[in-house]
């Protein structure tokens, strides 16, 4: 479908009967609230992230450190092992993770508290929707989410640049964009 197909498709909404509507209109809307839901939650997290004081090279590696996902999983994101390596360090240094790259009680506490922060930012709109809908959408996109986190789905995840901001906490390593 064509950005004027879906055009004209939203003008004549009105027109249509709602049989007609829910084949042709239905999956479209689908895909752009999908899109919005994933989109406002990803804001928040980032919010959420930078809240925590963690760089998108920290995010992952203390991602992968409460065991929420294998290190292998992030390989797609670009980081050399240098720069992971960094990260790691510096989580140490914020006592994070320990000396083997895993998550302290401090690492977990705060990786809870972003989940935390990133669900309340991400809540208006279930909010909205009520627990009927929510629940719905819920069922409906569960199988999809689990199947878009499996690794290797999807081919190489798309890098996010972040101007000037590096790997690093100061801003200012090698002037690389992030890649989060």
């Amino acid at each position: 479908m064509t950005t004027e197909d879906y055009g004209l498709a939203r003008r004549m909404w009105h027109q249509l009967e709602p049989i007609h509507a829910v084949f042709w209109y239905a999956p479209q809307v689908f895909a752009e609230a999908a899109g919005l839901l994933r989109e406002h939650r990803g804001d928040g997290h980032i919010a959420a992230l930078q809240a925590a004081e963690l760089d998108p090279c920290e995010a992952l590696v203390s991602f992968a450190a409460i065991g929420a996902a294998p290190e292998e999983v992030f390989i797609s994101r670009g980081w050399t092992a240098a720069e992971w390596s960094a990260a790691r360090d510096r989580l140490a240094a914020r006592g994070w993770v320990d000396a083997a790259g895993q998550a302290t009680e401090r690492g977990r506490d705060g990786r809870d508290e972003v989940e935390r922060r990133t669900d309340r930012l991400a809540d208006a709109p279930w909010r909205a929707l009520g627990p009927g809908r929510a629940q719905r959408l819920g069922e409906l996109t569960g199988p999809l989410l689990g199947a878009a986190f499996e690794p290797g789905a999807g081919g190489p995840s798309p890098r996010i640049a972040l101007p000037g901001s590096g790997c690093g906490r100061s801003g200012l390593d090698s002037g690389a964009h992030s890649r989060v």
